[in-house]
């Protein structure tokens, strides 16, 4: 057999050896560990905190009303219906989120398809009238 040979079966055989059992005595394995730890609570903590202002800013649900004088009140502001799209966009509101359109009975269907019109063009499909 030629040495090169030997080489392969020796290289072959040590890697399907398993490791050690049981904790690494290494203090640079014990340090990545701590700082690991520590980090992954920071994140955590960094994460929930991101979270709550997000989910508090953000409904998961937003509501567009049409109002009788044909403006419209999103996210506690009253704008024309023309920006209520726009007004979605920059709050951030993903174009997945369900928009549910709702409004004054005194308001035209004009008003309430300018709103729809509005979310069509800024990308909001998933649009719908409040259940009765």
């Amino acid at each position: 057999m030629a040495p090169r040979e030997r080489w392969k079966k020796l290289c072959a055989r040590v890697a399907l050896d398993t490791p050690a059992a049981g904790r690494s005595t290494s203090p640079l394995e014990a340090a990545v560990s701590r700082l690991s730890s520590a980090f992954s609570s920071a994140s955590l903590g960094f994460a929930l905190v991101v979270g709550f202002y997000a989910s508090a800013e953000v409904p998961s649900t937003p509501e567009v009303y049409v109002n009788q004088d044909g403006s419209c009140t999103v996210l506690s502001q009253v704008i024309p219906c023309k920006d209520v799209g726009e007004r979605l966009s920059a709050a951030h509101v993903p174009l997945s989120h369900t928009v549910v359109v709702n409004g004054s009975r005194l308001a035209t269907y004009e008003m309430v398809g300018t709103a729809m019109h509005s979310l069509q063009n800024a990308g909001y499909v998933n649009v719908r009238f409040p259940s009765q």
